[in-house]
């Protein structure tokens, strides 16, 4: 009986022990946020389509160049994110906002630094992303652009100048029976770095039947023409107008590809 006391009070010991480390007096949980408090912003103010601008990184207020470009279009409390020049990237799910300015987004979670009726700052962690809202987006807009009708006799020798920068596909001519299936169409081409008169680097954008593909390569402009060479794929297309705001490329006699400038 004398020990089972004893062990008793061993017991009631420890147990008082480990509540001590665990639950210290006077110190009370950390809330976040008071369970009462009401998000900052509404999804009703987010409805409709945003378009990413600027990007900076969290730790710098240096822009930096990005390709893979936000597009989200909130529509009551659903939510479609896109890339916009790949387009392989494509979610839909739920939109909510969790206080105080805590956006989840089709299971992406951001936090909203400021909105208004023409701009959207997110933060994803990593970068601070610079949305504006858009009646439509770049490339929907590119799609209704009305195809230049001029009629493209021979290839034409171009400034290299003219075509700096990132150039969306927005339509394709054809001739009936030369394009083949499977074969690699160009999206959109990013002339990112010019070296001289003749020789830039930067990434072409192209799909094929099933897949979508981005990859580094070199522009080579010359004689009414244009190279894109990459470690696995190249083009060579004839060049027929490049003026700084819009730039057509390819094959009279084959596919020709109309583009603008972003």
């Amino acid at each position: 009986m004398k020990n089972m006391t004893v062990l008793i009070l061993v017991l009631c010991v420890a147990i008082t022990g480990y509540a001590q480390k665990v639950v210290r007096k006077g110190v009370k949980p950390i809330q976040v946020y008071k369970k009462d408090q009401v998000p900052k912003y509404t999804v009703g103010q987010l409805s409709g389509k945003w378009q990413e601008v600027l990007r900076t990184p969290v730790n710098n207020k240096a822009a930096i160049e990005f390709t893979d470009t936000l597009l989200m279009n909130f529509n009551k409390d659903k939510v479609e994110l896109k890339d916009a020049i790949s387009m392989r990237m494509s979610m839909t799910g739920k939109a909510q906002l969790e206080a105080p300015a805590t956006l989840i987004a089709a299971g992406d979670i951001y936090t909203i630094r400021s909105l208004d009726k023409n701009y959207l700052v997110i933060d994803d962690g990593e970068f601070v992303k610079k949305l504006q809202k858009k009646e439509h987006f770049n490339y929907e807009a590119m799609g209704r652009l009305r195809v230049d009708k001029d009629s493209f006799k021979a290839p034409v020798l171009i400034d290299i100048n003219n075509i700096k920068g990132r150039w969306m596909v927005y339509a394709k001519r054809a001739e009936p029976g030369t394009v083949k299936e499977n074969v690699q169409l160009i999206r959109s081409i990013d002339i990112a770095h010019v070296i001289d008169g003749a020789n830039a680097t930067g990434t072409v954008y192209y799909y094929t039947t099933y897949n979508a593909e981005s990859t580094p390569c070199k522009f080579i402009i010359k004689d009414g023409s244009i190279e894109i060479i990459a470690a696995t794929n190249y083009w060579s297309l004839h060049t027929y107008k490049a003026d700084g705001n819009e730039f057509v490329f390819g094959d009279i006699a084959g596919l020709l590809y109309y583009s603008k400038h972003l």
